[in-house]
């Protein structure tokens, strides 16, 4: 009685499932390691700057999500600038949280901003990264 060579109905479909899983998974990775480089990209260019920290307070935005603003001022050539983004990305927090936040940061003290001269508006005075393009290449993995 001759063996057949011809795979199995189930050893196609697993063939199949595998090939989809690993296609989604080289998607996943991809689209963290796209976003990741975007996150990376928009913090280009920034120079660290002297700031004098002038207020310092929290916002709410909705039920209990708050936004933590610490305002300071800096100086560009001749030029004396305002802002009160603390963070690069602007994401309301649980109270406690932005009141957490806001403890290294005393009224008129020196603190380093950072400062890109083609958009001044978003000068910040710290770095905080999403962590979702972390979690698709976690999961393309």
């Amino acid at each position: 009685m001759p063996l057949s060579h011809a795979a199995s109905p189930s050893a196609l479909i697993q063939r199949r499932l595998l090939l989809i899983c690993v296609l989604a998974g080289v998607v996943l990775l991809f689209m963290g390691v796209q976003r990741l480089v975007f996150q990376i990209r928009q913090v280009e260019g920034f120079r660290a700057i002297p700031a004098a920290v002038v207020d310092r307070g929290i916002r709410s935005v909705e039920d209990d999500r708050f936004v933590p603003y610490v305002a300071y001022r800096f100086s560009v050539g001749q030029e004396v600038l305002r802002t009160d983004q603390l963070f690069s990305r602007r994401i309301p927090l649980s109270r406690q949280a932005a009141e957490a936040a806001l403890e290294p940061y005393a009224i008129g003290q020196t603190v380093t901003a950072y400062f890109n001269p083609a958009i001044p508006e978003r000068t910040f005075l710290r770095l905080n990264l999403a962590f979702g393009p972390y979690v698709l290449c976690l999961m393309g993995v």
